[in-house]
């Protein structure tokens, strides 16, 4: 009914928020962290637990001031959708200005992030700082970018290939319990499979993570 309906959509909305919020505590953690090993400083993991759920309201506010862009163009989709003759023209160029947008946003936002953790600016004194560093360094950080995304293919691929051999000998082993225990060797196999592929991904996640955002705070340090 209705009523089950809205609650659903409402759970749902709590649960991405709660899932947006811990990874920008998770981001501010790591960002402190890389810091801290950059500087030869000791730290703890609840500290940088403590640090990021500090940090988060910053990195809030700042993505928050860096999505309404897009919120205004989908907004102005919305009311030119019904309006014949300009609607497919409009609907183009909204197109291709978020795009260009989000392109745009996406060379600077980790620099923005930095200034926000490292150097203790607001939100807005963030983003302006991280748009002057792109505009001094333009092509360094072009160039860094599609480093990032060539070294993220490389990683998809080699993560699609060892998730396949992590999960090849569980699919082998439901496929036998399958043929001895019926649907309960079935139901032994999803579950295993569910652990490991949940495992392998919170890992993995946490690996690469780490790993770019290294990577994109050693071309900070370097181009600041």
């Amino acid at each position: 009914n209705a009523t089950f309906f809205v609650v659903m959509v409402f759970l749902i909305l709590i649960f991405f928020a709660v899932l947006v919020l811990v990874g920008l505590i998770a981001r501010a953690a790591i960002l402190e962290a890389s810091r801290r090993v950059e500087n030869k400083q000791s730290y703890k993991f609840w500290e940088l637990v403590l640090w990021g759920w500090q940090k988060m309201p910053r990195l809030l506010w700042l993505e928050m001031i860096l999505v309404i862009v897009n919120i205004v163009l989908v907004v102005i989709a919305f009311f030119v959708w019904g309006i014949s003759g300009w609607q497919n023209v409009v609907i183009q160029i909204i197109f291709v200005v978020g795009l260009l947008y989000n392109l745009f946003v996406t060379l600077f936002r980790h620099y923005a992030h930095c200034y926000a953790i490292f150097e203790n600016k607001t939100a807005w004194q963030s983003i302006m700082a991280g748009i002057d560093l792109l505009k001094n360094n333009f092509w360094v950080l072009v160039v860094t970018k599609l480093i990032n995304f060539g070294l993220m293919v490389m990683i998809a691929i080699c993560t699609v290939i060892v998730g396949i051999i992590i999960l090849l000998p569980i699919f082998l082993m439901g496929v036998i319990l399958m043929m001895g225990l019926g649907q309960v060797g079935v139901v032994i196999t999803m579950i295993l499979g569910v652990v490991t592929g949940v495992v392998f991904v919170v890992v993995l996640r946490g690996a690469i993570s780490t790993y770019f955002v290294n990577f994109l705070n050693q071309v900070y340090w370097r181009i600041k």
